[in-house]
């Protein structure tokens, strides 16, 4: 019997939208994991990590959480704390795989602290959302905006995804 290509299309954008609502998820322990050593600090959610073993090296952005864009309030105090926090140390990576940057996606942990979760609860990140969809650290941004912790303390913070929006990416207004 053959499948109908649509179905099949429908089926993917069905199993997708499922994903992103978080009525399925994935086992963590499925996605590959490994060690590295942070080399360079972006900006406050993308940065590169060396593989422990000196083989690879990766530009990753961090799964989850989304940072003030480096020339938007808080953006600067958003890379020099994530660069205090992760600078030169060991650290393990799940990956979840890439963006359409070309960026690896992925969850960090240095030993039991997820950096994302860390960022978000202290005010230097949001969690991300996409599509009104539910965003993994929303607990964890409601306590640090309640508290006024880091870019929440500012008069009105702006979520970095309609700073892009109105006001375009950073790098791409710095560019000669």
């Amino acid at each position: 019997m053959q499948k109908n290509p649509l179905q099949s299309i429908l089926n993917v954008i069905i199993v997708a939208l499922m994903l992103l609502s978080g009525q399925v998820t994935f086992a963590q322990s499925s996605a590959p994991s490994w060690m590295g050593i942070v080399t360079y600090v972006t900006d406050g959610d993308t940065l590169w990590v060396q593989s422990i073993d000196h083989s690879t090296w990766h530009r990753l952005r961090i799964l989850g959480i989304d940072a003030p864009e480096i020339c938007q309030p808080w953006g600067s105090e958003a890379r020099q704390t994530l660069t205090a926090l992760v600078a030169g140390r060991q650290l393990e990576i799940i990956e979840f795989g890439q963006d359409v940057y070309g960026r690896w996606l992925g969850r960090l942990h240095i030993g039991s602290i997820d950096v994302g979760q860390w960022l978000v609860a202290q005010g230097h990140a949001w969690s991300y959302r996409y599509l009104n969809q539910s965003s993994p650290y929303k607990q964890q941004e409601l306590i640090a905006k309640n508290l006024k912790r880091g870019s929440f303390a500012l008069s009105k913070p702006k979520i970095p995804q309609s700073f892009r929006k109105k006001y375009g990416s950073c790098r791409l207004r710095h560019q000669v």
